[in-house]
């Protein structure tokens, strides 16, 4: 286990470690043709970074940084990012100690990770599919926040359709839509106090958006803040290893 100086310096640098923790990943100045055209991996990544949002009326431990990993595939480059936050800041005051307290035993550390995982054709440079956790129709300071994995594919008209899959397994059908995106960046508002996100509605405009340093996950990234105990996409571990997708069940009537 990394000593917290340590941990503090992966956070300052961003870059320690040098190297991607997975073989899969690719450095950040390898170079991949999508859409007709050359980048460095870190080009693509600064390129297609979410913006994450927050509302106004709200407020959230900040934003540290975003880690990301690019990962080429046949036909495909996936793109994962990790937002670092501070700390997460339950509700209730006696609650968030305690949580506070697992959280250190079992992640090393407060902060938070999440995840958002986005595939690019190489061809035409789209996005043609997201993975990412939310909680549907949960107020940002609910007590008690259940995670569900949202993933959204393209379709031939350009849209955006898929599944919710709730914590039991069951998933729930999403209709096509538009994505809401700014320029090539796909955008993304913090839904709850735990930083689970959804995808804000065109009504909602009150919305601030929060930068951070963009920076490579390394192996030293990942043992210090344990990226194998917190949500992640589809790869498992440090070996590529695809996470098995649990067996569908359609929803309840």
């Amino acid at each position: 286990m990394l000593c917290s100086a340590c941990r503090d310096s992966i956070e300052a640098e961003g870059h320690a470690g040098g190297a991607p923790f997975r073989p899969c990943a690719v450095p950040p100045d390898t170079t991949l043709t999508v859409g007709g055209r050359t980048w460095s991996a870190r080009q693509l990544a600064m390129t297609y970074r979410p913006v994450f949002l927050l509302a106004r009326t709200h407020t959230t431990p900040p934003l540290l940084q975003v880690g990301y990993e690019v990962i080429p595939e046949p036909g495909h480059v996936m793109l994962l990012f990790y937002p670092v936050w501070a700390d997460e800041q339950h509700p209730q005051p006696f609650l968030h100690a305690t949580y506070a307290a697992y959280r250190r035993l079992r992640y090393g550390s407060v902060r938070d990770i999440e995840f958002v995982q986005l595939r690019l054709d190489r061809t035409t440079g789209a996005l043609t599919e997201l993975l990412f956790e939310t909680a549907p129709g949960t107020p940002f300071s609910a007590a008690v926040v259940e995670h569900s994995r949202l993933r959204l594919i393209r379709d031939r008209a350009g849209l955006y359709a898929g599944h919710l899959t709730t914590p039991d397994g069951e998933e729930r059908r999403r209709a096509p839509m538009a994505l809401p995106t700014r320029g090539p960046r796909l955008r993304l508002l913090v839904q709850t106090w735990n930083h689970l996100q959804r995808l804000p509605e065109p009504r909602e405009q009150d919305l601030r958006p929060l930068e951070a340093a963009l920076v490579p996950i390394t192996l030293d990234f990942y043992k210090a803040f344990r990226l194998h105990r917190r949500s992640q996409g589809d790869l498992r571990g440090e070996h590529c290893e695809v996470m098995p997708r649990p067996e569908r069940r359609s929803a309840r009537r």
